[in-house]
């Protein structure tokens, strides 16, 4: 494993050694190219985390105190989805519960924009909500949308030019996270609401769709293939 994963490799041994603590207090760590950062998967704080966190016993002394975060200024419905699923998964042998046999590996993923990636919109960085695995070894890019908005399957499109251009880079990763081998194919996965009578006319059709509903503050989910 190169240096280029050694905040990953971290990231899944806190996340390892602290499972049953991270659930019972809604955190998770997450990785990143740099660093890693404690991420709070509760609802009233959700994705907000401490950030930069470099090593293990580094790590370690932020969960011997008390985590203090701010609550967010505006609702931020998606970041809310967001940490619930995260939290589910932790508690269910890291299977998402958006379908059936989709494996959770990690979120908020972000590369630095390279001319190669060709994408529609020139951004200085892409960054991919939800990344999984599915029992075929098939990688699962994940984007949340909190309204039926085709920009969340354009997303998706998007960040599966990264992948193209990065295999090596996603075959590591898949490797340190799960116990599968990539298969080289991708499947594009957009998430957003429920909706009830006359739907519009469904766009880019090699794009999943995954419709979900809150009750109780509990999701629950419906797709079409």
């Amino acid at each position: 494993m190169t240096e280029e994963f050694k905040y990953f490799k971290l990231a899944k041994e806190l996340n390892d050694k602290h499972h049953n603590f991270l659930i019972e207090n809604k955190l998770h760590f997450r990785g990143n190219k740099n660093s890693v950062s404690l991420i709070s998967l509760a609802r009233e704080t959700a994705e907000k985390g401490i950030s930069n966190i470099k090593g293990i016993e580094e790590a370690e002394s932020i969960l011997q105190n008390q985590i203090l975060l701010e609550k967010p200024k505006r609702d931020t419905p998606e970041k809310v989805l967001q940490a619930w699923l995260i939290l589910d998964s932790m508690g269910n042998s890291g299977q998402l519960a958006l379908k059936d046999n989709l494996t959770f590996i990690t979120s908020e993923l972000v590369f630095a924009n390279k001319e190669e990636y060709k994408l529609s919109k020139q951004k200085k960085d892409i960054r991919n909500d939800v990344l999984a695995i599915d029992n075929d070894n098939n990688l699962c890019v994940i984007e949340l949308k909190s309204s039926r908005d085709n920009e969340v399957k354009r997303q998706t499109i998007e960040f599966e030019k990264v992948i193209m251009n990065e295999r090596e880079f996603f075959h590591q990763l898949v490797r340190l996270y799960t116990t599968k081998e990539w298969n080289g194919s991708i499947r594009k996965i957009a998430v957003w609401p429920n909706t009830e009578g006359k739907t519009r006319t469904q766009e880019y059709l090699n794009v999943e769709e995954v419709n979900y509903y809150e009750k109780n503050k509990d999701f629950f989910f419906n797709y079409n293939l």
